[in-house]
């Protein structure tokens, strides 16, 4: 085997460049207590530089931001994309439960891809199919299906890969 048919994980990539290639940055957002003037400030903590306004919220209880295989995934579709990590803010909903305004505040998204996460909890300002580009405020949303349903090879996995493919091919003009 040549040093040039080596193919190291995407995990062991990023750390080895964790300083260069992908960089965690920290966005103050204001949670609202209650409706008077209360408000205490958070941080929403994301994977990515979110150059383009670009918001990927996700729900993983196994991972501080996602696992390696969806990560790959992720990261194999914004290739696809023409886009990188550093173009995105990928926020992990699991760790506490978000809402479309702490979203908006803190990154204002031009794009908001929401994976496995329930439009209503999440309160979006207006409910809509998955897989359906809609725009809202200076914003394209785009519902789709949890990560988990899209990593093997079996026929499920394939359609849902084709029908968040043919949205992101439209959302981002490839």
């Amino acid at each position: 085997m040549s040093f040039q048919e080596i193919s190291l994980p995407p995990f062991v990539i990023a750390d080895l460049y964790s300083n260069s290639l992908i960089e965690t940055i920290n966005v103050e957002a204001k949670k609202v207590i209650n409706k008077n003037t209360d408000t205490n400030e958070q941080t929403i903590k994301f994977l990515g530089e979110n150059n383009k306004n670009i918001s990927i919220i996700v729900f993983d209880n196994s991972a501080v931001y996602l696992t390696d295989d969806k990560l790959d995934l992720l990261t194999k579709l914004l290739t696809a994309c023409k886009l990188t990590l550093a173009d995105v803010a990928i926020v992990n909903s699991s760790n506490k439960l978000l809402t479309y305004n702490q979203i908006k505040d803190a990154f204002n998204p031009q794009f908001l891809l929401l994976f496995g996460i329930d439009a209503k909890k999440f309160q979006l300002p207006l409910i809509f199919p998955e897989y359906r580009i809609q725009h809202y405020s200076n914003c394209q949303m785009l519902i789709a299906a949890d990560l988990d349903k899209m990593i093997g090879n079996n026929e499920t996995v394939k359609m849902e890969k084709t029908k968040l493919w043919m949205s992101l091919k439209t959302m981002f003009n490839v």
